[in-house]
């Protein structure tokens, strides 16, 4: 080409004219006939074929009045895709389902973006929209507000009015809404109301709207079509005071952080091997309770069983969690336990603007606010005392508790999040609350039950002592195989569920359940206590029968059940489960074993009182007294060391 560009140089200062437009004619045909030479040897610089076009206009009449058919025509004779002159623009005309398929999988951004006319520029506010839009983050952006917010299929079927409505409502008053209707036990006030109204009922606390689902049906429907949409948390004001702004597991919103954080808890606290290295804490604790019982025994006196079984779950969950035991005869290890009750007492709490947002600033004029800050300012200073104390004194592998292991895991740094020290103390604090209190209202309302039922507290004490035979100690083996105990174990929580609304979820977009619209931003209460008393899912629903439970390996803790919930479902189902039942097991088939039990002769009544009061779980209103009497096997002594 640079040789062709100099001859036409010189040929201009030539006198000959004829002469130079006839080597310029010549020179231009060989650089036209290079430049083909060129593209046919380059594989790559291929184009796809051309319909023969016409001077200037190029294809433009082939395009006819219908011109899906007339490029249908086109394609049946010179191929499935056409690259076609329209004036002075090139277009791509596609007819096979291969090439879009080769188009959207691997070129897809290539082939995003829009070749727009003068009339949508001018019509379309210079192509901000979304048809028209050039590719890109904020084409992104609109696109999602339209799917998620404007198209979403419950947006357009709720245009129909039979698709607009709402789950049903018991009648309101002004203002405070159903709020009157709780009671002071709302997990029976919320049953009654479901039983009268439906197992899905919307109320309306205050200013904020709850859904009570009390049917198992439903809650499957929540867990396998929109567990997502559910996965969020309702938080009060005391929860994101206490719990560190919910930078732990239980209160914290679902998302990449919390799944990793949940990820940790399983994996390196929670897992099968780590609650079997704390079988040593446990068979030290239960110890403690045996000797101390058989102190009673010697006396002659009742037992409360309550506070035993409160002290030595607490110290189980101490001790696993902090290396610390929760009643000492330490004044500093009483103040921890003190500080500990105080932080449950107000967590249960809810705030004036927890229901009415509008009243915000009330939570501010009552102290109410200032409180929550105290609690957690004496929380933080004991939890960051106890950080520091296994700071300095390291312990080796056979005797870590949950701080060790989370110190260890924040040096190595190997984490998909930042375990800082809010971080740290947020997941202790989870442990802590989710241990020893649901533990302690489980066993105390098992033996409750056992007591009221001679003939299933006979049978399961016959198990246990059969299959421990003369050894002086209860083994982990031994456990597994307690069938008929895990019987009694899981009538007792479907009976009596820790927590019977679990811990209340939100809706992070409005869902359809069942015909109804349920809101977005709605507090969601599944209603365990309810659903594990349904006629229609249980025989004899309100009585004890652990023989429900045998044979029946459908049930189980781990299964995704939803008529069988005491430790949640779905993706935020508790975390901690093995080791909560790991402490169930063992410290009721001690008590089993190492005593016979009987209502005390000063009881007014042959039955125990099954009176409940709400509190972190449902516990027995007043404490459980027992008289124990020791057994006695002829082959060791009954005293544990």
């Amino acid at each position: 080409m640079e040789v062709a560009l100099s001859i036409v140089e010189k040929l201009q200062h030539q006198p000959n004219s004829t002469l130079s437009t006839i080597c310029f004619i010549i020179i231009t045909i060989l650089c036209v006939l290079i430049n083909k030479f060129t593209r046919r040897n380059n594989k790559f610089n291929k184009l796809p074929p051309s319909p023969p076009k016409l001077p200037i206009i190029g294809n433009l009449h082939q395009l006819g009045t219908l011109p899906h058919q007339s490029l249908k025509a086109l394609s049946d004779k010179y191929g499935p895709i056409l690259l076609l002159q329209l004036g002075q623009t090139k277009a791509l005309v596609v007819s096979s389902a291969d090439i879009v398929e080769e188009i959207v999988k691997t070129h897809d951004v290539a082939f995003s973006n829009r070749a727009n006319t003068k009339a949508a520029k001018v019509l379309f506010y210079q192509c901000k929209e979304i048809a028209f839009a050039p590719y890109g983050e904020e084409w992104r952006n609109k696109r999602k507000l339209c799917v998620l917010e404007l198209l979403n299929t419950n947006r357009f079927t709720r245009r129909n009015n039979k698709f607009n409505k709402l789950p049903p409502s018991p009648p309101k008053l002004p203002i405070i809404g159903n709020l009157h209707q709780l009671g002071t036990l709302p997990h029976q006030s919320l049953k009654a109301l479901s039983d009268k109204y439906g197992p899905i009922l919307l109320l309306q606390l205050g200013q904020t709207k709850a859904l009570v689902v009390s049917s198992a049906d439903i809650v499957e429907e929540i867990v396998k079509t929109h567990d997502v949409a559910f996965s969020n948390r309702a938080n009060t004001k005391a929860a994101k005071v206490l719990f560190y702004q919910c930078k732990e597991i239980a209160f914290a919103p679902y998302g990449e952080e919390w799944r990793n954080k949940r990820k940790l808890c399983v994996l390196e606290l929670l897992n099968t091997n780590r609650v079997k290295s704390f079988h040593p804490v446990r068979t030290n604790e239960v110890s403690t309770m045996i000797n101390s019982i058989h102190e009673a025994c010697a006396k002659g006196s009742s037992v409360n069983l309550s506070k035993l079984i409160i002290v030595t779950s607490s110290n189980i969950s101490y001790r696993c969690i902090f290396g610390l035991r929760f009643e000492t005869s330490d004044d500093g290890q009483k103040s921890i336990a003190e500080v500990v009750r105080k932080m449950m007492s107000q967590f249960l709490k809810f705030g004036v603007g927890d229901l009415f947002p509008s009243l915000d600033w009330v939570d501010v004029l009552t102290g109410f606010m200032s409180r929550l800050k105290v609690t957690f300012a004496e929380l933080d200073e004991f939890l960051e005392e106890v950080i520091e104390e296994h700071k300095r004194k390291k312990r080796d592998d056979n005797n870590k508790d949950f701080v060790d292991i989370l110190l260890q895991l924040q040096e190595r740094d190997m984490l998909d999040f930042e375990l800082n020290g809010d971080t740290m103390k947020a997941l202790l604090l989870d442990l802590l609350v989710a241990g020893s209190d649901s533990i302690s209202s489980t066993i105390e309302w098992a033996f409750a039950e056992l007591a009221n039922s001679p003939k299933v507290m006979k049978k399961v004490q016959e198990e246990v002592r059969r299959i421990v035979g003369g050894k002086s100690m209860i083994e982990e083996n031994d456990l597994n195989q307690m069938n008929y105990m895990k019987c009694v174990i899981k009538e007792t929580l479907r009976l009596h569920p820790p927590g019977p609304f679990l811990i209340p979820r939100e809706t992070a977009n409005s869902v359809e359940i069942k015909g109804y619209h349920i809101p977005k931003k709605v507090t969601v209460y599944i209603n365990s206590y309810a659903i594990h008393r349904d006629p229609k899912l249980w025989d004899n629903a309100e009585e004890f029968i652990p023989e429900r439970f045998e044979g029946n390996q459908q049930i189980d803790y781990k299964v995704i059940d939803s008529q069988f919930i005491p430790f949640g479902i779905g993706r935020r189902g508790c975390p901690g489960m093995s080791f909560g039942v790991a402490s169930l097991e063992y410290v009721i088939a001690n008590l089993l074993y190492w005593f016979d039990w009987n209502v005390p002769n000063n009881n007014n009544s042959a039955l125990i009182d099954m009176s409940e009061i709400s509190g972190l779980n449902i516990s027995k209103k007043q404490p459980l007294y027992l008289k124990p009497i020791p057994y006695q096997p002829n082959s060791f002594s009954q005293t544990v060391s």
